[in-house]
């Protein structure tokens, strides 16, 4: 490496995890923003349905319907992303919540990480409602979001039918 060419720009943003660099890898085409937040939102699906340490057939199926759903993606490419996210489901229970959260606050509008805190919730309820665990995973994401208490709340209200606290 010569002098100069530590001077030289980089055009290409950093991965915010593997997942960012595997997504970016299978799906070139998709704009940068987008893949950032499907790394993201897989690592935070990741933390939560894993927070009970087990993960069910219907938490898998839930999180390929709440991508397609909420985030408008393909059959093939909300198969993808959720596998990515439990196949390497150890490497993203590793980092921080933050390191997730951060690239989401920076990008992101309220609204947006409100409805990632109620598809966490949906997740969490799919299989035999939403544990302590849970929802006290999630309330620490809701707070790495940076999203008041009343986000939180309200994006659990949607599910109180699956509360295991209520029962």
């Amino acid at each position: 490496m010569a002098f100069w060419d530590i001077f030289k720009v980089n055009n290409k943003p950093s991965a915010v995890n593997s997942l960012h660099e595997t997504l970016r890898a299978q799906f070139p085409d998709n704009e940068e923003k987008h893949l950032i937040l499907l790394a993201c939102l897989a690592g935070l699906m990741s933390k939560v349905i894993y927070a009970d340490f087990k993960v069910s057939d219907a938490e898998k199926s839930t999180m390929i319907s709440s991508l397609k759903t909420w985030f408008a993606l393909s059959d093939e490419k909300a198969e993808t992303v959720a596998s990515l996210a439990i196949t390497d489901m150890q490497e993203h229970l590793g980092l921080d919540t933050r390191a997730y959260c951060t690239p989401l606050v920076e990008m992101y509008d309220v609204n947006t990480r409100y409805n990632i805190l109620k598809v966490l919730f949906h997740l969490a309820a799919s299989c035999n409602g939403v544990d302590n665990e849970e929802s006290n995973e999630i309330n620490y994401i809701a707070k790495a979001l940076v999203l008041e208490q009343k986000h939180f709340v309200a994006a659990k209200a949607t599910v109180k039918d699956s509360l295991n606290a209520l029962k």
